[in-house]
């Protein structure tokens, strides 16, 4: 090691990598004695830290099982933070599912009850008795009503809306049925209800067959039909609707 080195450099055969004087060869000698680097060994910040520690064994060592201390805290720290945030989403995670499920629950129930309401307001007036005259006036008062009694629920207002357009097809009245799906289409994808937006779509197809644009509905209900199915789990009352009205498509373009 370092004594070796001393001692070859002390013996170099040209004089100027010699240590210059006796006193020169003693100093390093007594840095080897006290652990510290030498002058004969290249300098190096390995070498260095290497000496200070054989120097400062106790001082070193404290230092180190500090060090260990310190970073094997960390690490629990680190993993119970990991824990705790694992938690954390687990629980955000259910309560955004708890909502979206008492959101779904308390929509249904607001639909239903609107549902309700609109057909005890409009069924003593879609008697057979009444001209189709009275039951379009009725329906026209009945969508004021429901734009006014649920301008701040959409998905109420779409729902109910959608209904009052069913209706007018019932009863013939096709060109305020096309009004009313119009309007309904351009505003449904807003509310995200995909059933309204594609039984808007199947209705719009049938009109346009009825109109004599057969390729252009087949296409259009076709695309419908297809999204529908392709969805999980299966939109099953509008894609019935949807393949009625298909069927309704193909018998007018003479497809049996």
């Amino acid at each position: 090691g370092d004594l070796d080195t001393i001692v070859l450099k002390a013996l170099k055969k040209a004089p100027a990598e010699r240590y210059a004087t006796v006193n020169a060869l003693g100093d390093d000698l007594q840095r080897f004695l006290d652990g510290r680097p030498v002058v004969a060994r290249p300098d190096s910040r390995i070498y260095r830290i290497r000496k200070f520690v054989a120097r400062n064994r106790v001082a070193t060592a404290a230092l180190a099982a500090a060090v260990i201390v310190i970073v094997a805290g960390s690490g629990v720290s680190i993993w119970q933070a990991y824990e705790a945030r694992l938690q954390r989403n687990a629980a955000v995670r259910e309560k955004l599912r708890a909502d979206a499920e008492a959101e779904a629950s308390n929509r249904a129930a607001r639909i239903a009850r609107a549902h309700a309401e609109l057909t005890d307001y409009l069924t003593a007036d879609l008697a057979a008795t009444r001209s189709t005259t009275d039951l379009e006036q009725q329906l026209e008062r009945a969508i004021a009503t429901v734009r006014k009694q649920y301008r701040h629920d959409p998905l109420v207002r779409l729902q109910l809306l959608l209904g009052i357009a069913g209706r007018y097809r019932q009863l013939g009245s096709f060109d305020r049925h096309r009004a009313l799906v119009a309007e309904l289409e351009a505003t449904a994808p807003g509310t995200g209800e995909l059933d309204v937006l594609a039984q808007l779509k199947c209705w719009r197809a049938r009109d346009l067959s009825q109109s004599g644009n057969a390729a252009q509905a087949r296409q259009l209900i076709d695309e419908v039909v297809i999204g529908l199915r392709s969805r999980t789990p299966l939109p099953t009352e509008t894609l019935i609707s949807c393949l009625a009205d298909q069927s309704a498509i193909a018998r007018l373009a003479g497809d049996s």
